[in-house]
C-alpha cells in the first residue's frame, strides 16, 4: 500500500536533481507507489517500475516494448537466481550504488550478466580482480570461465600461475576434478621454484581424498616432469611412495627419469623438458689459467649479460703454465682455447 505521507522532489533545479530523482523513484518503490511490475524470485516478489527498470537494463527494455504476451504481463519471474540479492540489485537499477561483498558478488555479476546490466557486471568484475588471492582465484577462474568474462579470466589465470605454490596448498586446489587439476600441473607456464613442488601438489591432491583419488595418481605422475627433480629426491621420496612402487608403469617412469643421471647421453628417453620457470640459463665463460710457473687451481666464470666476473669452485688438481676457457651458449658448449 502507498504510503500517505509520500516525501516529494520540491526543487527542480541545482546539479544534484538527477541523484535526487533517483533517490525519490527508489523511495516510491520501497513504499508501493506508482508501481506497474511484479519480479518474481524464488517465490518471493518485488515491486518495481517498468520505466526505471528498462533505462537500465537491456533485458527489461525488450521484454517490456515486446508486442508479444509477454511484454503485457505484471509479473514477471527469474528462474536461477537467488532472492537475497534482488533488493542489491533493484538499489543499483535506481540509484548507481551497491554495497559488492564477498557474499553476494558472484551473484551480482552473473544476474547483471543475464538482465545485460554491463555497469553493474563491470563492478563485479572490478571486484572479483582485485580480490584475488590464493584462496580464491581457481573459483574465480572458473567462473569467469562459465560466464565468458575473457579479461577476468585471464587475469585469474596469471594470478594461478604465479602463485601456484601457495594456491596448491588452499582447499579450492584440494577439491578441483581430475580434470582440472591435470590441466593445471601440465601447464607449462606455472611458476614454482623447483618441479618436486609440483610433485607435492599432485600427492596432496590425491591423499587429500585417497580413497576417490588413488587410482588417479599414474596419470598425474605423467604430469610431473620427473626428470627436472633431485635425482636424491627421486631416490629418497619417489621411490619410498606406496601409491608409486605399488603400479608397474609409474615404477617404469621413475627409472627412466633416473637413467637419465647415471647415463647423461641417453637425453632420448625424456620425452618432456624443463618448465619454463626452471629452464632459464645465462651465457657464460669459464676460464681457467696460470701465468707462468705459478701453481694455480683457480676458476673464474664471466658473464656478459652481466658484465661480471665470479669465483668457481676450485681445480681439484693445481697446475701451472696452463689455460682454458668454455663459452656456453644455449645447449651448445664450445671450448675456445686450451693449452697446458
Amino acid at each position: 500500500m502507498a504510503d500517505n505521507n509520500i516525501e516529494l522532489l520540491t526543487s527542480l533545479n541545482g546539479e544534484r536533481h538527477g541523484e535526487k530523482l533517483c533517490s525519490y523513484l527508489n523511495n516510491f518503490r520501497k513504499q508501493e507507489v506508482l508501481c506497474d511490475t511484479t519480479l518474481v524470485v524464488e517465490g518471493k516478489t518485488f515491486l518495481a517500475h517498468r520505466n526505471v527498470l528498462s533505462a537500465s537494463s537491456g533485458y527489461f527494455l525488450g521484454l517490456f516494448t515486446t508486442d508479444m504476451k509477454e511484454g503485457r504481463e505484471i509479473q514477471v519471474t527469474l528462474e536461477g537466481f537467488k532472492s537475497f540479492i534482488m533488493e542489491d540489485l533493484l538499489n543499483f537499477i535506481y540509484t548507481g550504488e551497491v554495497q559488492i561483498n564477498n557474499s553476494n558478488v558472484k551473484e551480482l555479476v552473473s544476474l547483471a550478466d543475464y538482465l545485460l546490466i554491463n555497469s553493474l557486471k563491470e563492478k563485479g568484475n572490478k571486484y572479483l580482480e582485485d580480490s584475488l588471492q590464493p584462496s580464491n582465484c581457481l573459483s574465480t577462474y572458473h567462473f569467469a570461465e562459465k560466464y565468458q568474462f575473457y579479461e577476468l579470466q585471464t587475469k585469474a589465470k596469471n594470478f594461478v600461475s604465479l602463485q601456484f605454490v601457495s594456491v596448491s596448498k588452499c582447499e579450492e586446489f584440494l577439491n578441483l576434478s581430475i580434470e582440472q587439476v591435470t590441466e593445471l600441473l601440465i601447464d607449462d607456464e606455472i611458476k614454482v621454484d623447483c618441479e618436486e613442488q609440483v610433485y607435492e601438489a599432485a600427492i596432496s591432491w590425491v591423499y587429500h581424498n585417497l580413497e576417490k583419488n588413488r587410482h588417479y595418481f599414474p596419470d598425474l605422475l605423467k604430469c610431473v616432469r620427473l626428470p627436472s627433480m633431485s635425482k636424491y629426491y627421486l631416490a629418497e621420496v619417489l621411490e619410498k611412495e606406496e601409491l608409486l612402487i605399488n603400479n608397474l608403469e609409474c615404477t617404469r617412469q621413475l627409472y627412466t627419469a633416473m637413467k637419465t643421471f647415471v647415463l647423461p647421453s641417453h637425453t632420448d628417453l625424456v620425452k618432456s623438458s624443463p618448465r619454463s620457470c626452471l629452464s632459464k640459463h645465462l651465457e657464460a665463460i669459464v676460464t681457467i689459467w696460470g701465468p707462468g710457473d705459478e701453481i694455480r687451481s683457480s676458476t673464474q666464470c664471466y658473464v656478459p649479460e652481466e658484465d661480471q666476473w665470479y669465483n668457481l669452485a676450485p681445480m681439484l688438481i693445481p697446475r701451472f703454465s696452463h689455460g682454458a676457457a668454455e663459452c656456453e651458449v644455449g645447449s651448445k658448449r664450445q671450448k675456445v682455447l686450451a693449452y697446458e
